[in-house]
């Protein structure tokens, strides 16, 4: 794995994980100056590894990479992981249309889940989604949990193929809420 931009000759900002596909199991690793990884005390089973990166416009991730580890270490020294390039992109915006939403989750899956990438939105409100094969596919959109004023659309379907589409979402805002207290058996108020 080599964190470099072949483009601009910039380091990218990236961390790689393994998981495996019930998610029992869940590492994170990131990499060292020589461009290393490591992921220690990984039980025997099938695995996927995904290179997630950000600050940069020019990828969205990596191709999932599929081992096994068995009794001993495995190297993927020789195993490429290839870098994506954005298939979907756009920002999202808040209800007045014009100012950017940041850290919402983006979500893109076909209709069994089976295939699936997700983005969080940067600071500028932009995400990116790649290393999908084209199809049909349904775009969600989760906002940020400190966003309690905006409400989370209704799925839309999109086509992706292997151009980059521009999507841009608008969140609507809330017009109804849920409030109440919380109280102790007594009924006096639990303070925070």
């Amino acid at each position: 794995l080599v964190p470099w931009s072949s483009d601009n000759n910039a380091r990218l900002h990236l961390s790689v994980d393994l998981s495996n596909a019930d998610q029992t199991v869940n590492k994170h690793s990131d990499y060292d100056s020589a461009s290393n990884f490591k992921f220690g005390s990984v039980p025997a089973g099938t695995y996927t590894v995904h290179v997630n990166i950000w600050d940069t416009e020019l990828y969205t991730g990596s191709e999932n990479v599929s081992l096994t580890v068995g009794a001993g270490a495995v190297d993927l020294t020789g195993t490429p992981i290839r870098l994506t390039i954005p298939q979907l992109s756009g920002v999202v915006y808040r209800p007045d249309g014009v100012t950017p939403l940041p850290n919402a989750n983006v979500n893109l899956h076909n209709a069994d889940q089976s295939l699936r990438q997700n983005s969080n939105t940067d600071q500028n409100g932009k995400y990116r989604i790649g290393g999908l094969p084209a199809g049909t596919y349904t775009l969600e959109v989760n906002p940020p949990n400190d966003a309690n004023d905006v409400v989370r659309p209704d799925p839309v379907e999109v086509t992706i193929t292997t151009s980059n589409k521009t999507h841009n979402i608008t969140l609507t805002t809330a017009r109804k809420f849920v409030s109440g207290t919380v109280k102790y058996a007594n009924g006096t108020g639990v303070a925070c």
